[in-house]
C-alpha cells in the first residue's frame, strides 16, 4: 500500500526537505567554487611548467649541434698540430705539386686529374699567397686532416673546411665539390665573416664562435658557421669551420611549435639569426639584421626582456603585449632560443578545463536536490522508522529484532520477510566471518600486499593485508578507509601522475594494469613495488571496486642497477675498441637506450646492443672467473664456425684451438690472474697475427665479473709494416748502392780496358806487335807458345768475364738507385705478358738450365682490361725475372707433385691493374720472405746471382710506376708474385 505523507510545508518531511536542499546547495556551490578556483590555479601553473620543461628541453636539443662542432673543432685542431709537429722542418715539394697546381689565373687549386671530391677535400690558395715550405706543409696537413675526417662529419654538418690567415683554403663538401674551382683567384677569405669572427683581434679569448647568417656565393646558399681558430706557438695558423644550411636551421628552429606560438634564435648583441616571419629581411640586410635598430617595437620588446632577465630564469611575462616567453642561452654558440606564446593560450586552457568543474558541480546539485526530494517524498516516514530501526540493530550484529509479523497487511509481509531476512544474514554473518578470517590467513601469507579500493580520487581503501607494514612501515589500520593516510599520499610524487594515468587507463579499457614505481616508507626510505590489479565491473559497465597486488621488488631493482652498470662498463669497453676500428660512424658515440620500466623494453635494448656488437667486425667475447665463455659476437662465431650453443660454456683456448700454445700469457687469462688490461699479439699455425686484448669487467663493489676478450686479424696491417721497413731499408741502401757503383765504375773501366789491350797485344798478329817482339830479339810465335804453355791467355780471358759480370753488378745497382725518366706508353698487359713467355722460352742461358717447353703455362686474362700506361721494357724485365726465378725454383724442386706449371693472371681491381705470376715450386719460408726484396739478398750460391734483380724489379714497379709489389708463399705450397699497376 502506498503511503501518503502530508504536502503542508509545515510537515517534518517538508521542513527537513528544505534545510537539506539548502545545506546541501551551500555545501555543493562552495566545494565547486573552491575546486575551480584551484583548478585554475593548478592548470595554468602546470601548463606553463610543461612550456617550461619543453623550452629547457628544445634548448638542450639545439645546443647539440653547436657542442658537437666545438668537439669536432678540437679533434681537428689537436689533429693539424700534431702533424705539423711530425713534419718538422721538411719540405714536402713532391707531394704538394702531386696535388695542387697553380693555374692560369694566378691561383692555386686542386689538380682536376687527381681530385676526387666525394673522398677528399678541395684546396684554393688565392693568387697573391707566395708558396714556400710553411705553406705546404699547412696546405698538406690540413688536406690530409679534413680529407680523413670530413666524411663521418658530413651526417651532422654540410661540410668541413679550414681557412688560414693568409687566404687558404681547403674544404670538403661533397654536394659542392666545385667549391674551390668556382671561387674567384682574387677571393679573399680572411675578409670574409667567417674568417674574421677567429682572428686575433676580434676574437682574443681564442674560443669557438659562431656567425650570423651569411650567403656563400660558391655554393649561392645561406648558412650560418661554426669557427675555432687554431693557434700554434702563439702564432695562427689555421681556423676550422662547419656550415649549417638556412633550410636546416628553419626545420630545427621553426617548425616544432605549440599551436599559435613560434621560436626564433638571436644573438646577445642584438643579431636576428631565425625568425618565421622575418628570414626574406634578414637576407635582405645580408644576414645582419639587428634588433634595437629594426624599428619592430614587438621585437625590440622580446630582446630587452630576455638580455634584461640574463639567464635568471627560463620562464618570462611580457605584460605589455601580454605573452609568455620562454628563453634558453645555448651552451657553445651563446646564442638565445626564445619561443613565444600568447598568454591565452596558457589561461584559456586551464579555464576551459576548470569549467567543466562549475557545470558538473550545478548538475550534482540539481541531482541531489531531486534525489532528496523523491527520498523524503516517497520513502521517508514514521510508518518505517521501525524498520529503520530495525535494520540498523541488524546492521551492528544484533540480531534479536522482534517485529510485529501478525499483521496481514503489506507491513505484516514486510516485518515476516524482514525476519527471514534476518535469519539468512545471521546464517550469511557467520559464513562471511569464516570466510573473511579464511581470506585474511590467505592474503596474510602472500608475499605481498593484497587489497581492495573505491574508484575514488582517493583509492579509499577498504580492505588491505597485513604486509603492508612490512613494506611501508605503516599500520593497515592506517590505510582503511584512510583513517590516518591515504595510500596514494605516499607514492612517490615523480611516479604519481604515472600510477593515476595507468590505472585511469585500466579502467576505461576494461583490462587489467601492471606496473612498477616507488614509494616513501615510514623512515622516509624509497623503494620500489610492482602492482597489479584490475576494476571491478557491475552490470551497467560501472568500475566499482578496484583489486589487486602490491609486491616489493627494490632487490630487483637495484640487480637491474648492477646490470645497468655492467652493461655501461661494457658499452665503454666496446667504444673505445670501436673508436680504434670505425673512425667514420661514430654515432655510436650517442645512445643504446636502456629502458628499466618493462621486461619487454629490456629484451629490446639488448636485441640492440647483440646488434651493434655483432656489427662489429673484431672478435669479442666473454668469460667468467671461470673461464666459460659466456657470449660472442657474430664474427667470432663465423671466425670459429660454431652456433653460440657450441661456444657457451666453453673455455677461450678450447674454442679458438690456434690460440692454444699461448697458454697462461693469453691476455684474457692472464687479466683474469691480474685483474688489469692486458694486450699481446699472437701468430697462429695458418700464418695469421691476431692483436689481443684482455679487458676486465668488474661489478660496483670492485668484484671481477669476468674478462671480455678482443682478437682482430692484423696480418695484413704487419705485411704492410714489413713492407714500408723493407721498402725504407731499400731506399737507403739505394743509396749506398749508387755510391758504390760511381766509385767501381771507373777502376773497373780502366781493368776491363787494360785487359783487352794485353789481349789484343799478345794474341793477335799486329804489324807494332811483330816490331815489338824484333826489338826484344823473338818471335810473335814465341811469345804466343810462351803464353799458351804457361795459360796467361786463360787468365786474362778470365779477368775480362769477371770484369765483365762486375759491370753488370754495377749497372744494376745504378737501375736499383735512381728512377727512370723514360716515356710511358698504353700496352696491352696481356700482350707484354706473351711477349714476354716467347722471350723466356728463345733465352739460350735459360734453355741450358730448365726448358721452358717441359713447363704448362697457365693464362688467366681479364678480356675487359684496359691498356696501362707504363714503360714496357721495364716492366717486361721485371716480368722476365719472375719467370726466371720461378721456373729456377720449380726445377729444383724434387718432390714436386705434376709437371712444373705457371699460372698466369691479369685482371682488373679496384682501379689498378694486377698482375700474379704463380709456381709451383718449393715456396719461400717466412724468414726469407720479409727479405725477398733487400738488395744483394740472395738465396743462390755464389756465382749464380747477385741479389739484386727481385729489388731492381720492386723499385721498377714502385718507383718509376707508382704500383705496388708483394710476395703470398708459404714453404712446400708455391709462390705468388703479385704486382699492381694503376691504370
Amino acid at each position: 500500500m502506498r503511503i501518503k505523507l502530508p504536502s503542508s510545508a509545515g510537515s517534518i518531511y517538508m521542513q527537513t526537505l528544505l534545510w537539506a536542499g539548502f545545506f546541501t546547495g551551500l555545501v555543493v556551490i562552495a566545494i565547486t567554487g573552491i575546486s575551480y578556483v584551484s583548478m585554475v590555479a593548478f592548470l595554468k601553473e602546470q601548463a606553463l611548467a610543461n612550456l617550461e620543461k619543453h623550452a629547457i628541453h628544445r634548448g638542450q636539443i639545439e645546443e647539440s649541434i653547436f657542442l658537437l662542432a666545438k668537439d669536432n673543432h678540437g679533434v681537428l685542431g689537436r689533429e693539424i698540430i700534431r702533424r705539423l709537429e711530425e713534419f718538422g722542418d721538411r719540405d714536402p715539394v713532391e707531394a704538394f705539386d702531386k696535388l695542387f697546381v697553380r693555374e692560369d689565373d694566378g691561383a692555386v687549386r686542386s689538380r682536376p686529374e687527381a681530385f676526387h671530391g666525394a673522398r677528399e677535400a678541395c684546396v684554393f690558395i688565392g693568387k697573391g699567397v707566395e708558396i714556400n715550405a710553411d705553406v705546404r706543409r699547412r696546405v698538406l696537413v690540413c688536406h690530409e686532416v679534413c680529407s680523413r675526417f670530413g666524411p663521418a662529419l658530413r651526417n651532422r654538418f654540410q661540410d668541413t673546411y679550414i681557412s688560414t690567415p693568409d687566404n687558404i683554403m681547403v674544404v670538403y663538401w661533397p654536394e659542392v665539390p666545385d667549391w674551390c674551382r668556382n671561387a674567384p683567384a682574387d677571393f679573399y677569405a680572411p675578409g670574409e665573416e667567417f674568417a674574421r669572427i677567429a682572428d686575433k683581434e676580434h676574437n682574443p679569448l681564442r674560443k669557438t664562435v659562431w656567425t650570423g647568417l651569411i650567403y656563400d656565393k660558391m655554393a649561392e646558399t645561406w648558412m650560418v658557421s661554426c669557427e675555432t681558430p687554431v693557434d700554434l706557438n702563439g702564432r695562427h695558423i689555421a681556423t676550422i669551420g662547419h656550415d649549417i644550411t638556412l633550410n636546416e636551421l628553419v626545420d630545427r628552429t621553426l617548425k616544432d611549435t605549440f599551436s599559435r606560438s613560434y621560436n626564433m634564435i638571436f644573438r646577445p648583441d642584438g643579431r636576428l639569426i631565425a625568425h618565421p616571419g622575418l628570414m626574406e629581411k634578414i637576407k635582405e640586410k645580408n644576414g645582419r639584421f639587428h634588433i634595437p635598430g629594426s624599428g619592430d617595437s614587438h621585437l625590440s620588446a622580446i630582446w630587452d626582456t630576455v638580455i634584461r632577465e640574463q639567464g635568471q630564469r627560463v620562464l618570462m611575462f611580457n605584460k605589455e603585449y601580454d605573452e609568455y616567453i620562454a628563453a634558453i642561452r645555448l651552451k657553445g654558440s651563446g646564442w638565445y632560443f626564445v619561443t613565444v606564446f600568447p598568454a591565452s593560450l596558457v589561461t584559456g586552457r586551464a579555464s576551459g578545463s576548470a569549467r567543466l568543474v562549475l557545470i558538473a558541480g550545478l548538475i550534482v546539485l540539481i541531482a541531489e536536490a531531486g534525489i532528496l526530494f523523491f527520498i523524503i517524498r516517497n520513502r521517508v516516514g514514521a510508518p518505517l522508522q521501525k524498520f529503520v530501526n530495525a535494520a540498523e540493530q541488524l546492521a551492528a550484529g544484533d540480531f534479536s529484532i522482534r517485529l510485529d509479523e501478525k499483521r496481514n497487511d503489506e507491513l505484516g509481509l514486510l516485518a515476516r520477510s524482514f525476519s527471514h531476512m534476518r535469519d539468512a544474514v545471521a546464517d550469511k554473518m557467520f559464513q562471511l566471518r569464516e570466510s573473511e578470517e579464511r581470506f585474511k590467513s590467505l592474503a596474510g601469507n602472500i608475499p605481498g600486499i593484497v587489497y581492495r579500493s573505491c574508484c575514488d580520487a582517493d583509492w579509499t581503501m577498504q580492505f588491505v593485508s597485513r604486509v603492508v607494514e612490512e613494506i611501508t612501515g605503516y599500520p593497515a589500520s592506517d590505510f582503511l578507509r584512510d583513517s590516518v593516510r591515504t595510500y596514494a599520499s605516499i607514492i612517490h610524487p615523480d611516479d604519481s601522475d604515472m600510477v593515476e594515468n595507468v590505472i585511469r587507463e585500466s579502467i576505461e579499457q576494461k583490462r587489467p594494469f601492471m606496473m612498477e614505481y616507488r614509494i616513501i616508507d615510514s623512515d622516509g626510505g624509497v623503494r620500489w613495488v610492482a602492482e597489479r590489479g584490475r576494476g571491478v565491473i557491475n552490470d551497467r559497465g560501472e568500475c566499482t571496486h578496484l583489486d589487486g597486488v602490491i609486491i616489493e621488488v627494490t632487490k630487483s631493482k637495484q640487480i637491474e642497477h648492477e646490470l645497468k652498470l655492467y652493461r655501461d662498463h661494457l658499452e665503454e669497453l666496446v667504444a673505445e675498441r670501436t673508436g680504434e676500428i670505425i673512425e667514420a660512424n661514430r654515432h655510436l658515440e650517442n645512445q643504446i637506450l636502456v629502458c628499466e620500466q618493462t621486461e619487454g623494453m629490456l629484451r629490446e635494448s639488448e636485441a640492440q646492443k647483440k646488434a651493434i656488437l655483432d656489427s662489429i667486425s673484431v672478435n669479442m667475447w666473454f668469460v667468467n672467473d671461470a673461464l666459460e665463455i659466456l657470449w660472442a659476437n657474430k664474427a667470432a662465431l663465423e671466425y670459429v664456425n660454431k652456433t653460440p650453443d657450441q661456444v657457451k660454456g666453453g673455455g677461450t683456448c678450447d674454442v679458438w684451438a690456434d690460440m692454444k700454445k699461448a697458454g697462461d700469457d693469453f691476455p684474457v687469462i692472464k687479466a683474469l690472474k691480474t685483474g688489469n688490461s692486458e694486450h699481446a699479439g699472437i701468430s697462429t699455425p695458418d700464418g695469421n697475427v691476431w692483436d689481443v686484448k684482455g679487458e676486465p669487467v668488474l661489478d660496483s663493489d670492485g668484484k671481477m665479473l669476468g674478462v671480455v676478450g678482443f682478437a682482430q686479424n692484423i696480418t695484413e696491417r704487419v705485411r704492410m709494416e714489413e713492407m714500408m721497413i723493407q721498402a725504407e731499408k731499400m731506399l737507403s741502401v739505394g743509396g749506398v748502392a749508387a755510391g758504390m757503383a760511381h766509385e767501381i765504375n771507373n777502376p773497373l773501366a780502366g781493368m776491363l780496358q787494360s785487359a783487352q789491350v794485353i789481349l789484343n797485344r799478345i794474341t793477335k798478329d799486329l804489324p807494332v806487335n811483330r816490331r815489338a817482339a824484333e826489338e826484344c830479339g823473338t818471335t810473335m810465335e814465341s811469345i804466343q807458345a810462351f803464353m799458351e804453355k804457361r795459360r796467361i791467355v786463360i787468365m786474362l780471358e778470365s779477368i775480362r768475364n769477371s770484369g765483365a759480370r762486375a759491370a753488370d753488378i754495377v749497372h744494376n745497382m745504378l737501375s736499383f738507385s735512381r728512377r727512370s725518366d723514360s716515356e710511358k706508353v698504353p700496352v696491352d698487359l696481356r700482350e707484354l705478358m706473351d711477349k714476354t713467355l716467347e722471350l723466356a722460352e728463345s733465352d739460350y742461358d735459360l734453355k741450358k738450365r730448365y726448358d721452358f717447353r717441359h713447363i704448362d703455362i697457365l693464362r688467366k686474362y681479364d678480356p675487359d682490361l684496359p691498356r696501362v700506361a707504363c714503360q714496357p721494357t721495364k716492366i717486361q724485365q721485371v716480368l722476365l725475372n719472375l719467370l726466371k726465378n720461378g721456373a729456377e725454383s720449380m726445377f729444383a724442386k724434387e718432390d714436386r707433385e705434376g709437371a712444373p706449371r705457371f699460372i698466369l693472371r691479369v685482371m682488373h681491381e679496384n682501379g689498378m691493374a694486377r698482375i700474379e705470376v704463380e709456381d709451383n715450386g718449393p715456396g719461400i719460408s717466412e724468414e726469407i720472405r720479409k727479405r725477398v726484396f733487400e738488395p744483394f739478398y740472395t738465396t743462390k750460391d755464389v756465382g749464380m746471382g747477385t741479389g739484386l734483380g727481385l729489388s731492381v724489379s720492386y723499385f721498377i714497379v714502385t718507383e718509376d710506376h707508382g704500383g705496388t709489389m708483394a710476395v703470398e708463399s708459404s714453404p712446400g705450397k708455391g709462390a705468388t708474385f703479385i704486382i699492381r699497376l694503376p691504370c
